[in-house]
């Protein structure tokens, strides 16, 4: 469409920096490939001003028929009209393609890269289905059949080891004795003893260390690393207070 509205209205301008013999919008096949260098902001300023050419520098139509008329030749017979250009013109269609276009280009962008982020995340295993929500619930509910929606803390071991006997992501944690420990005092730092977990509250952070922190907007990835490191220091220290205790 602009390629049309720019070989209408802008074909014939005189050349410039912008507009060259390989550059331009005389045809509309070259208006095309001239919108395509301008969409990626490779100095579209100059072709802008290329179209918006106004006399002196440039022929005008009237110009052009009063040379015609006196008897001159032009170097081109077909050439019927001037070659100047239109400043407001030049300034509303640049313009408002450049915006257009460029927000369809970016938005394809990151389209691109949000599709291969989580092609990555479904392929390297990473995923949370509904199979695995599915299970999850299947062994809540053995944990707590008289559906009170919370698990004793001493019960959460258990809980992630069936999780991972059923090959659940969300219960990776188990993998690592650091992780799981790290894991338990993200539930129940600032907790009493009495303390028992929700179900809301266990899902959402095993799902988080399950697909680690990048699959977080990244904002909130930055957050999300603070607070893990922030766990496993307090884990860290918690051993160590732990073995001083048991060298005593």
């Amino acid at each position: 469409l602009f390629a049309v509205l720019g070989n209408q209205f802008f074909s014939g301008i005189k050349f410039g920096i912008g507009l060259t013999r390989h550059n331009n919008l005389d045809t509309a096949w070259n208006a095309l490939l001239l919108l395509g260098i301008v969409v990626t902001g490779d100095n579209w300023q100059s072709t802008m001003r290329d179209c918006a050419v106004m006399a002196p520098a440039c022929t005008t139509t009237e110009q052009l028929e009063e040379f015609i008329a006196s008897g001159g030749i032009p170097n081109d017979p077909t050439i019927d009209k001037g070659d100047c250009g239109n400043r407001a013109g030049a300034m509303i269609f640049f313009d408002l393609f450049y915006v257009i276009g460029f927000n369809i280009l970016r938005s394809l962008f990151i389209a691109v890269l949000m599709e291969n982020f989580f092609n990555f995340k479904t392929q390297g295993g990473f995923s949370i289905s509904d199979g695995h929500i599915e299970s999850y619930r299947r062994i809540w509910r053995s944990f707590d059949p008289y559906a009170k929606g919370v698990l004793p803390v001493p019960k959460l071991r258990d809980f992630v080891a069936m999780l991972a006997k059923d090959h659940n992501p969300l219960g990776s944690v188990l993998n690592s004795e650091w992780r799981f420990q790290t894991v338990r005092m993200e539930l129940t730092y600032g907790k009493d003893a009495s303390y028992h977990i929700g179900f809301h509250e266990l899902i959402y952070t095993l799902g988080l260390y399950a697909v680690g922190p990048s699959a977080l907007p990244y904002t909130e990835m930055l957050k999300r690393d603070e607070e893990v490191t922030w766990y496993g220091q307090l884990t860290a220290g918690s051993r160590m207070v732990g073995l001083f205790r048991g060298m005593k």
